[in-house]
């Protein structure tokens, strides 16, 4: 009989439903935070302290990890920086948009608001940031950058492929006659 994935808990979850809130009209923004916040401790509270306390015996409770959440946000970005892979000299870059609200909460949106900003993607408009990255053809990490939402997809590529060497390719949304002879 082969193990269960992930120490059975996957299978034992899909048994125990997480918390669902109600829609909060009068305030979105903070009935998402709060909604997402529930799930995350349910998510933390139910499975990692009950099916992976094995493999991690200093856990501590979920309110001493939110207490040190802040407290690891810069080592958290050295161990990406550290994980990033080798460039071959075959490298792909594209974006991808992060949504902070929906459209119609813009005005009321606070918690982003001096970073995000409104911009297009080919489907919608969006309000959020942008997520840039490159991958080399094994699909690891090379570099990455997180940008506000408005900003064009070919701004940050000469700082995204400053140590990098060969040939990139992206879609259309990168092409333009001043990358071309910047790269070339």
């Amino acid at each position: 009989m082969a193990a269960a994935p992930f120490g059975g808990w996957l299978t034992t979850a899909s048994t125990v439903t997480p918390p669902v809130h109600e829609r909060d009209d009068d305030n979105g923004e903070l009935s998402t935070i709060n909604r997402h916040t529930a799930i995350f401790k349910w998510f933390y509270n139910h499975l990692v302290c009950s099916y992976w306390r094995k493999a991690f015996p200093a856990l501590v409770s979920y309110n001493r990890f939110v207490e040190w959440m802040p407290s690891v946000l810069l080592p958290l970005c050295a161990y990406l920086r550290h994980c990033f892979g080798h460039c071959t000299g075959i490298s792909f870059i594209d974006s991808t948009s992060i949504k902070v609200c929906h459209n119609r909460r813009i005005a009321s949106h606070k918690v982003f608001k001096p970073l995000a900003a409104r911009g297009k993607t080919s489907v919608d408009w969006v309000f959020g940031f942008k997520l840039h990255l490159v991958v080399n053809e094994q699909g690891e990490l090379l570099n990455v950058l997180l940008t506000s939402g408005n900003t064009d997809d070919r701004k940050p590529v000469a700082q995204l492929l400053q140590q990098l060497f060969g040939k990139v390719f992206g879609d259309w949304g990168y092409v333009s006659q001043k990358l071309v002879l910047h790269l070339w």
